[in-house]
């Protein structure tokens, strides 16, 4: 399963969204500058396109026990300042995260990246 590029760039979103369990690929900019509040992406997400959750400010975000993330694309939660409450926790499966991905006031008190990371941009 994909979600599309801009697919729901222009809706208003429920405050709380489960991605389907197939779910392999957030498509640039899918949510971009929505409403969306919080989100539980599935251990099956292995792709997060470029600025896929770009500008929400409200967005809250939790990673499914066993994911299996791989890519996070450039600008992926660029300004999205509580998305991850303070903590970043990347699972060992992360290979690659793009250039600025958590930039632009994400409030981050704590990282831990996996030992698996053979790409890292600029923060």
């Amino acid at each position: 399963m994909f979600i599309p590029t801009v697919l729901y760039s222009t809706l208003l979103l429920s405050l709380y969204l489960m991605l389907y369990s197939r779910l392999q690929t957030i498509g640039e900019r899918a949510f971009y500058g929505t409403n969306l509040g919080s989100i539980t992406l599935p251990n099956s997400l292995t792709d997060i396109g470029r600025a896929a959750f770009e500008n929400l400010p409200n967005l809250v975000v939790e990673l499914a026990s066993g994911s299996r993330l791989q890519r996070i694309g450039a600008y992926a939660f660029s300004r999205s300042r509580n998305a991850f409450r303070g903590e970043l926790t990347l699972p060992n499966s992360v290979e690659y995260i793009g250039d600025s991905a958590f930039a632009g006031g994400v409030l981050i008190s704590s990282v831990f990246i996996g030992s698996n990371v053979r790409y890292m941009g600029g923060m």
